[in-house]
């Protein structure tokens, strides 16, 4: 079997900060001293730019014998827009509008918007967006157009309206349209730190029959003129999903949106939605429209077309038209649009209104678009880093946002459905099993770093956290690995997207799913409390394997709806419970089904008739998965902080599922929860493949897992194909309650006693933890040894403080890493990466030294003095060792690959080949490799 060792490369872009924690007496938790967890007096911005700002703030809790215990939080809000460059600086971004002489002004934002006091004005709408660019346009006025003839008719023109300013960030021009055919209709704009939206709110509309044309093949526009804009880098989507032409079987030309990308800005999907009720909270929910930039007579113009059979629905709820007045002199039917004249010119003397919230309109059809800033593209949500979604904000990620295992995403929390992560084009999803990606409410303080504000009781709904694609397109979206809590919609899934959905768990979700015209593939899939397992309007195409739905009042919205399930279990489900498919047991009561073990509650009970009782016709890839998890809930060892001298050997005793599978949802195994073992003059020895969850027995006090002293060993040896892992248990479990919700002090602690050092020795072993808040390893008091080979570290801490440690060929993945010297010890690292992340020393007295050699530094921030060579680092790291050395390499860019153990395998033409230090046979690297080839390390220079 080949083994392999893997150097990484990325960047940091949250820099977590803490110390050593100092050893107290024994069977004492010291109190965590970090090193900036001075006292603050509330939440600070300690980093600002274009789309996130960086808070800090500390909290403080209960420790073991009364010691108090510091916390600094951090965590990266995002949002687009949140700043603008003022003086060289970045200055907060105030969603305002100000009233000023003709008209009214947004200044206080990376875009500049002005509105004319009447809307009947040559390019009254002026916007410099933060390139630079000038944008200048006005409303022209609304058209009936005939798919199939091309026949065109112009229904209403835009007339003098004059303005009103709603709340702090709208402009409303009521009755903005010529009224002779019977249409009245509102435009209203919104300025937002992300853009400009412009919304015409029609409140009557006459139907197409009324201008001798067929609301079968109408399509309903809107016009509008730009005098002024820079040209856009125009694509092109058909979207040939929508409702109603998949009902009505016609054959029309194609409805293709044009994206308009105008570098700084850029115009995405559009939306037809009702007004009122809510859909106004929600408007994705609507139709989609189709933008075409055009030249009609010479002048600009952007065509927003919505099919009227999609939104007649909506109309036939509005007031009824009054009756026609004598037509304005338009062509009523012409082979090709014709457009009005433009408008006047601005009279200075007229001024915008201040008006009521209550002057908003209650009912209508929204046709929107939206200009928007083109700033988050090809976001990384990290592993060590908790970030924030304010409750105002919807981020629409561009490119290929990279979701990274262990990174902890929270939302608002109201009674808006608003927060969201839209999803627009792809998603590189890199999560894995005890490395999720967790999405849930802002006042969850289960995992990661605690959002100010927090009250640690989620009661209302977050937000619809996964919203995947737009206005029809076809895409498709792979996730894995991924938690969703107390938000409105788990995954909102618009028309013609395909969900690949893998090892997922929703937990008290208004609704898992909502889906219209997709296709939903989930495989191994835990849905508990929540009202509707899937919300539709439309029956999504879906196949939905190994899943258990528990608690939850509706599994889909309505009758029409249907789920295809295999090797699924429907437990306390109440109403809609409409299924097909095979190997599927349903039952109101869940008494004797499941069994529950801290915070995970659907375990199979044991025994269980429902264990070997599934088919093997499921997709093969998550058979394979399957033999990997388990169904059986881990060992519990927990004696409470006390002495705990028993040798023993840890093993994988929660059975995995290779045989026949067991119905319903598997867990990542846990073979033991362990929580505050005091082991004294005992040796523990962990088998290959043995997974350990660690968790925290008392909830107001801070405890580590297991903590080693008085002569103690751990003893784990695992393999390149079965490592042992030590991992926060709530990377595992859906924390469906509070049994273990208790903050963890470190899944391991050392410290030094006059009755014999402890010996921590480790192989192909890994520990991870979320969101960047958990010591992974923690130690204290003179000369502790570490002997780690072959490990990984995922996210969260080390601390070491005066530790004699040895890391071989190991990864320090996105970790921050803190060692206190106060005694003479030596630390050796070869061969090992760290990729992001912080590594500091601090070096108070006595004679230590810090060797390093072989290693490559990716994108990490340094603050330490060592003794090294043969290092590499890349160009996007913050600094280096010191001194440097003439056979370091410094590389500009690095680019991984995914082989069959991981994803941090180097090309073969990389720099980093054979320019280290040691032969390989010597340094014990003979078998290893960097490529995912596999070719062996053999005889070569390491």
């Amino acid at each position: 079997m080949n083994k392999h060792h893997t150097w990484i490369l990325s960047f940091i872009i949250t820099v977590a900060a803490a110390a050593a924690q100092v050893a107290g007496p024994r069977g004492v938790t010291p109190a965590v001293k970090p090193a900036d967890a001075v006292k603050i007096d509330g939440p600070q911005v300690v980093e600002r730019g274009a789309n996130h700002r960086k808070w800090v703030h500390v909290t403080q809790s209960a420790g073991v014998n009364g010691v108090t215990v510091l916390k600094t939080n951090r965590y990266t809000e995002i949002g687009t827009g949140l700043h603008y460059q003022r003086n060289g600086a970045w200055v907060e971004t105030s969603e305002t509008i100000t009233i000023v002489a003709g008209g009214a002004m947004a200044a206080r934002g990376p875009h500049q918007v002005g509105f004319p006091a009447n809307l009947n004005t040559l390019g009254g709408i002026n916007v410099l967006g933060p390139d630079g660019q000038r944008f200048r346009s006005h409303v022209l006025g609304l058209a009936y157009t005939d798919a199939r003839t091309g026949q065109s008719v112009l229904i209403a023109g835009i007339k003098d309206s004059i303005g009103g300013l709603v709340g702090d960030n709208q402009i409303l021009y009521t009755d903005a349209f010529d009224e002779a055919n019977g249409v009245r209709a509102d435009v209203r704009y919104t300025y937002r730190a992300s853009g400009l939206e412009q919304d015409v709110i029609i409140k009557s509309l006459p139907p197409p029959e009324a201008f001798n044309l067929d609301s079968e093949n109408v399509r309903l526009e809107v016009f509008t003129e730009f005098v002024e804009s820079p040209e856009p880098a125009i694509a092109e989507v058909v979207l040939a999903g929508t409702i109603a032409e998949q009902r009505a079987g016609r054959v029309l030309p194609d409805f293709v949106n044009q994206d308009l990308n105008f570098g700084g800005m850029r115009m995405d999907a559009g939306l037809a939605f009702p007004l009122a009720g809510e859909l106004e909270r929600d408007p994705e929910a609507g139709a989609p429209t189709a933008k075409t930039w055009t030249v009609l007579e010479g002048r600009k113009v952007l065509i927003e077309a919505v099919q009227y059979p999609d939104v007649k629905p909506y109309l036939d709820q509005l007031d009824q038209p009054a009756a026609r007045k004598e037509a304005r002199a338009w062509p009523k039917t012409s082979p090709g649009r014709s457009v009005p004249p433009p408008p006047k010119q601005a009279r200075r003397t007229e001024t915008v209104k201040r008006l009521a919230a209550l002057s908003q309109p209650q009912e209508g059809l929204v046709i929107d678009y939206n200009l928007v800033l083109s700033g988050v593209t090809n976001f990384t949500f990290q592993a060590d880093t908790t970030y924030f979604v304010t409750n105002t904000s919807s981020v629409s990620l561009f490119g290929t946002p990279i979701i990274e295992g262990g990174t902890v995403i929270k939302f608002g929390q109201g009674s808006s459905y608003i927060p969201r992560l839209r999803f627009v084009g792809s998603v590189d999803c890199r999560t894995s099993p005890y490395r999720p990606a967790t999405f849930t409410s802002m006042h969850d303080n289960t995992v990661g770093d605690i959002i100010a504000g927090s009250t640690g009781n989620p009661t209302n709904y977050c937000g619809a956290p996964l919203s995947l694609g737009y206005g029809g397109t076809a895409l498709f979206f792979n996730f894995h690995d991924v938690r969703v809590r107390h938000a409105s919609y788990g995954f909102y899934v618009t028309s013609l997207v395909t969900l690949d959905l893998s090892h997922a768990q929703f937990y008290r979700n208004r609704s898992a799913f909502y889906a219209t015209d997709a296709t939903l593939n989930l495989r191994n899939v835990l849905v508990h409390r929540a009202q509707f397992g899937l919300e539709t309007t439309v029956t999504p195409t879906n196949r939905i394997e190994h899943a258990t739905f528990h608690g939850v009042s509706n599994l889909v919205s309505g009758t029409s709806a249907t789920l295809n399930l295999t090797n699924s279990l429907l437990i306390g489900v109440t109403n809609n419970v409409f299924w097909t498919g095979t190997g599927v047991v349903t039952n109101l009561s869940d008494a004797g089904i499941f069994q529950t073990v801290g915070a995970g509650a659907h375990y199979l009970a044991d025994p269980s008739p429902y264990r070997d009782a599934g088919t093997t016709n499921i997709h093969a890839g998550l058979r394979a998965d399957l033999r990997q998890r388990t169904t059986y809930p881990p060992q519990v060892i927990a004696p409470a902080g006390s002495y705990y001298g028993v040798s023993q050997t840890w093993f994988p005793r929660a059975g995995r599922d290779t045989d026949l599978p067991d119905l319903g949802y598997h867990y990542d195994p846990l073979d033991y929860a362990i929580s505050a073992i005091y082991l004294t003059n005992a040796t523990i020895t962990v088998e290959p493949g043995t997974a350990i969850g660690v968790f925290n027995y008392a909830t107001n006090i801070s405890y580590y897992g297991l903590a080693l002293s008085d002569g103690a060993k751990l003893l784990a040896e695992g393999r390149a194909d079965a490592r042992v892992t030590f991992t926060d248990y709530a990377t595992v479990q859906e924390m469906a309650n509070t049994h273990w919700a208790g903050p963890i002090y470190s899944l391991l602690h050392t410290w030094d006693s006059p009755a014999g050092s402890p010996e921590l020795r480790v192989r192909f072993t890994d520990f991870t933890a979320l969101g960047g808040t958990t010591p992974l390893l923690n130690a204290g008091g003179p000369g502790v040894p570490w002997h780690v080979t072959d490990g990984q570290f995922h996210g969260g801490a080390i601390y070491m403080n005066s530790v004699s440690a040895g890391f071989t060929n190991s990864l320090f993945n996105r970790v921050f890493q803190d060692h206190y010297l106060f005694w003479d010890v030596t630390n050796l690292y070869y061969n090992c990466t760290f990729y992001g992340g912080t590594y500091s020393v601090f070096s108070l007295y006595g004679t230590n030294s810090v060797q390093i050699r072989d290693t490559l530094f990716a994108g990490t921030s340094i603050s330490s003095e060592a003794v090294s060579s043969h290092i590499g680092y890349t160009t996007n790291g913050n600094s280096r060792l010191t001194p440097t050395n003439a056979n370091d390499r410094v590389l500009a860019s690095l680019a991984f690959q995914t082989g069959p153990l991981g994803r941090f395998y180097v090309p073969t033409n990389t720099a980093l080949a054979n320019a280290g230090s040691r032969n390989a046979t010597n340094a014990g690297l003979y078998h290893y490799t960097m490529l995912t080839n596999n070719v062996k390390e053999t005889n070569t220079v390491v």
